[in-house]
C-alpha cells in the first residue's frame, strides 16, 4: 500500500477538496477531521474503495541500539 497522503485543492472559486490516498477504513476520516472542521461545512463526501478495507494493525518496533 502507498504511503498515506492528504491532498488539498482549492479552486479559483474557493471550493476546497480534500482527497486522501493510502488510508484504510475510516482512518482517512480521522486524519482529515481537523481540516474539515477548520474549513467549515462539508457539502459532499465520496468514499474511496480503500474505505471498505479492514484497518491493519501496525506493529511498532523500538530499537535500543
Amino acid at each position: 500500500m502507498n504511503e498515506p497522503t492528504i491532498t488539498i485543492s482549492i479552486s479559483p472559486t474557493g471550493d476546497v477538496t480534500i482527497q486522501t490516498q493510502g488510508f484504510r477504513g475510516s482512518t482517512c476520516e480521522n486524519a482529515t477531521q481537523a481540516l474539515e472542521a477548520a474549513l467549515g461545512v462539508t457539502q459532499t463526501r465520496r468514499r474511496t474503495p480503500e474505505y471498505d478495507l479492514p484497518v491493519e494493525e501496525q506493529e511498532h518496533v523500538r530499537s535500543t541500539h
